[in-house]
């Protein structure tokens, strides 16, 4: 089967997911004894006649890669292909690699100075945010990235009415004083 979307037809690519837990992140690969060079790029959605223009960023060697991914949309999935362009005719390239996500939760430091908690989690009906300092924007996101709800309760108090969702795993991103986190919320 071809299940690979080289234009080439090498069929020596390798792809895999991952869920956006904010709208920064870093993606770090190894590579190590690879026969040829290895590249590695992000996709927003995977069309293989459209890979060229639904790339989001690429990084392309033999060795270790970095690429630094912004404005990326909390819980939506994000696609990492992994792949050789040796010569045609193409022979697979082999190796290992490791892929590591991780997430940048911006503004982790002031969330702790300003003493933000947020309870219950599970939570039925009301979600409580507290912190020290005004809570300028919440928004919901459901796991396929769309903005379910968004507030600007402008007080250091907030309560989130959640009755309307439906059962299952949201991630609420939360401001405050110009600092953004996001946490990950189980709806009963």
């Amino acid at each position: 089967d071809d299940t690979t979307c080289d234009s080439f037809q090498f069929h020596s690519d390798v792809w895999y997911t991952f869920v956006a837990a904010d709208t920064d992140a870093s993606i770090e690969t190894t590579i190590t004894g690879a026969s040829d060079q290895a590249n590695v790029a992000v996709y927003s959605s995977i069309d293989c006649s459209q890979l060229d223009v639904d790339s989001i960023a690429c990084s392309d060697g033999n060795g270790g890669e970095s690429i630094d991914l912004t404005g990326l949309t909390p819980a939506a999935t994000y696609y990492v292909r992994v792949w050789s362009d040796g010569v045609v005719p193409a022979t697979r390239a082999e190796g290992t690699f490791d892929i590591v996500v991780n997430n940048a939760l911006l503004g982790t430091e002031s969330f702790d100075v300003n003493g933000f908690e947020y309870f219950p989690n599970p939570v039925n009906d009301n979600l409580t945010l507290r912190s020290l300092s005004n809570i300028q924007n919440v928004a919901v996101y459901n796991m396929l990235g769309q903005e379910v709800m968004k507030l600007t309760p402008n007080t250091v108090n907030a309560e989130v009415d959640m009755r309307s969702l439906s059962q299952g795993s949201y991630f609420v991103k939360v401001t405050i004083n110009d600092a953004t986190d996001t946490i990950r919320i189980i709806k009963k």
